[in-house]
């Protein structure tokens, strides 16, 4: 196909000639075969072209090679050594390599080579494959030198039999100063494909301010290879190849290669990047192509991501410059990493299947996304929005560390996943799930959400979870607990609910409640630290409440099921009334605490038991306030409806708990009106057992 200017494929722009002497400029002709070969007005057919041919002019074009009359030259090959010491630059105007002949087999070549650097200029240069599906072609540059084009088109090319080649390598630089564009080219799976290799430390440049410059691959039957430290650098990519492969793709680079994208990567859902053996990839924009990272030592850098296009790692490392997406992210292996220094963002509900490492300052998942993982994950925070999730993928196991999590959406934590959440600040409608066998461990919580300790599942474990320092759980928080270990080191002030809902759970940590505490029908709960209950307790029929510190407080105790108390016992703040709608039981280490400020109710300590009560332990009585004790007080501290057993040690019925004021207390536990435990202070010897007598108590058996 003929050159017209201005159109064609151009290499270099600059038409502007310098003369040079014939000693510092020079382009010479060291092959050339066939007739349909020209530079300028010499010409292989008529003979003024020929091998050796030196050109010191600075202005010479067009270059055409394969242009000529049908069948009249099958072979054409036009071979050009170009020195420019002075770097003063050819112009070359128009370059044409192209086909005539739709019949006979036909090879266009040609080959620009530098020996001393310099710089080469063109207008235009076009490849046309003129539809002919026979025959060879290729364009080489090589060597020490610059070729500058104005913009390169490559089309035409129908099933070739074999690879249509544009070479860059041996350090050649190719510089497009508009656009480099291959379209029309068609091919079928068994044809050879049109190629832009860039290989040995060559350079194609595609870069300049202008908005048209641009590297476009719009049609299936074209590919970009880039290898042995080979560069392109262009401001936008357009890949439109479609049926890729891996074993096919539209880019492939490897052996350190380096594709560099300014802005955007736009590709049909069938176009394929693949890296291999330490290659490297940057886009300064998003890309709607795939991109597969198949070498541990190959890396994606990406500014920003909120595309659909398809990331996937199988193994290598995807970085991002500032803040970054997920949403394009499609699957990453175990040896793969992804480096955020800023926000990584997780817009939509990608799915990574077998990540390696993914290492963030903060990881943010947007409202409604899902990021489904099995990763070694490493932030300065993570911050989920409400209707998110995260959780690990189907196999494997999700290690994540993090100095702070703020969770609206959704946390599960399953069997072989490592969390550390630093300090949680879990938010309503948050939701922290520990499955069975699980854990968790964060450095506080703030929780206002629910965390659910769930290990139910008959072979799956205890569902774990720990907080290193304080555990604060707000008014609206729920923390629920079946099968389940919570270690609150740091303790735990529960405003909220607290619940055991499921089989047999354990709590360490001192817990300060004005919330509610519920262990619910059929279940147990044991806490190996202190309770301080300024709320409710209700532990339902057949639960089990074990505590083995100390309890105190002045809240409630309801639920008709049974408490056991092993440590220490002290109701109220100060003394206190209190209803205890369940049973009690006081374990033999036990030791309760009953403290006295007055006579009138609510000055001194009582309970008052629905259930049975079984004493044990130790009883210590302490007057506040100032109060004195005289003679013939009584104070009622433990009202039992149903049965009482036990005795307190060393304290028999009618025991002399101590001297007080000068007065002495006693001890019964047969209060004749309560049938509780009560203690007395009598005038003189006797008295008490005078009024028994008199028939002024009325008397409860003891069990």
């Amino acid at each position: 196909m003929p050159i017209t200017a201005p159109r064609a494929l151009a290499l270099c722009a600059g038409l502007s000639a310098v003369v040079a002497p014939a000693d510092a400029q020079t382009l010479s002709v060291i092959e050339l075969q066939g007739r349909n070969v020209r530079i300028g007005s010499n010409s292989a057919a008529d003979g003024t072209l020929l091998n050796g041919t030196v050109f010191t002019s600075s202005v010479l074009g067009p270059i055409v090679v394969g242009d000529g009359p049908i069948s009249n030259s099958p072979v054409n090959t036009l071979r050009l050594r170009f020195e420019d010491q002075l770097d003063l630059g050819f112009d070359l105007g128009d370059i044409d390599l192209s086909y005539r002949s739709f019949f006979a087999e036909e090879s266009s070549i040609l080959v620009i080579e530098g020996v001393a650097g310099g710089v080469l200029r063109s207008v235009d240069f076009e490849y046309d494959g003129m539809l002919n599906d026979r025959g060879s072609s290729s364009f080489t540059l090589l060597g020490d030198m610059t070729l500058r084009s104005n913009s390169v088109s490559v089309f035409n090319h129908r099933n070739p039999s074999g690879d249509r080649l544009l070479s860059v390598s041996g350090n050649a630089r190719w510089e497009v100063l508009n656009s480099l564009e291959f379209f029309d080219n068609r091919t079928n799976p068994n044809a050879g494909r049109v190629v832009l290799d860039v290989s040995g430390n060559g350079v194609v440049d595609v870069n300049s301010p202008s908005f048209e410059e641009r590297l476009l691959m719009r049609d299936e039957g074209s590919r970009i290879r880039v290898r042995d430290n080979g560069v392109i650098n262009t401001r936008f990519l357009q890949l439109d190849s479609a049926n890729a492969t891996l074993a096919d793709p539209t880019v492939r680079l490897s052996d350190h290669a380096d594709l560099q994208v300014g802005e955007n990567i736009i590709g049909d859902t069938e176009s394929l990047v693949l890296l291999e053996d330490n290659a490297a990839l940057t886009i300064g924009g998003r890309t709607t192509s795939k991109i597969v990272v198949n070498s541990a030592g190959s890396r994606v850098d990406l500014s920003s991501d909120n595309s659909p296009g398809m990331i996937d790692l199988v193994q290598g490392t995807l970085r991002f410059v500032s803040d970054g997406g997920l949403s394009s992210v499609g699957s990453a292996s175990p040896d793969s990493v992804i480096e955020v220094p800023g926000t990584l963002l997780v817009n939509t509900t990608p799915t990574i299947t077998a990540a390696g490492t993914i290492n963030a300052n903060d990881i943010s998942l947007a409202a409604g996304a899902n990021l489904a993982i099995t990763a070694d994950i490493s932030a300065n925070s993570l911050t989920t929005s409400a209707g998110s999730t995260l959780s690990k993928s189907d196999e494997g196991a999700l290690v994540l560390t993090v100095n702070a999590t703020d969770n609206s959406g959704r946390i599960t934590v399953a069997p072989g996943d490592a969390l550390r959440l630093g300090d949680l600040t879990n938010r309503a409608p948050g939701d922290v799930k520990v499955t069975p066998g699980a854990s968790a461990v964060a450095s506080t919580v703030d929780n206002s959400g629910f965390v659910n300790l769930d290990g139910t599942d008959t072979f799956g474990g205890t569902a774990r979870f720990e907080s290193e320092f304080a555990f604060e759980n707000r008014s609206l928080g729920v923390v629920r607990l079946a099968d389940a270990e919570l270690r609150a080191r740091g303790g735990l002030v529960n405003e909220g609910d607290l619940r055991n809902e499921a089989g047999r759970s354990i709590l360490f940590g001192d817990i300060t409640s004005s919330g509610s505490v519920t262990i619910t029908q059929d279940t147990s709960l044991t806490l190996f630290d202190d309770l301080s209950n300024n709320g409710t307790v209700d532990v339902g029929i057949d639960g089990i409440l074990t505590i083995f510190g100390t309890y105190s407080g002045a809240g409630s105790i309801g639920g008709g099921g049974d408490v056991n108390l092993l440590g220490g016992f002290s109701v109220g703040n100060s003394p206190a009334a209190v209803d205890w709608d369940a049973s009690l039981f006081l374990g033999p280490s036990s030791s309760s605490l009953i403290e006295i400020a007055g006579t009138a109710n609510g000055m001194f300590d009582r309970i008052s038991i629905t259930g049975d009560f079984a004493i044990a332990g130790d009883l210590d009585v302490a007057f506040l306030d100032g109060f004195l004790l005289e003679e013939g007080m009584r104070f009622d501290v433990f009202n039992v409806q149903g049965s009482t057993s036990g005795l307190f040690n060393g304290l028999a019925e009618g025991a002399l708990i101590g001297t007080f004021n000068g007065v002495d207390l006693f001890l019964t536990y047969d209060d004749p009106i309560t049938g509780g435990v009560s203690l007395f202070s009598v005038p003189t010897p006797g008295a008490f057992t005078l009024l028994i007598g008199a028939g002024l108590f009325a008397r409860r058996r003891r069990a």
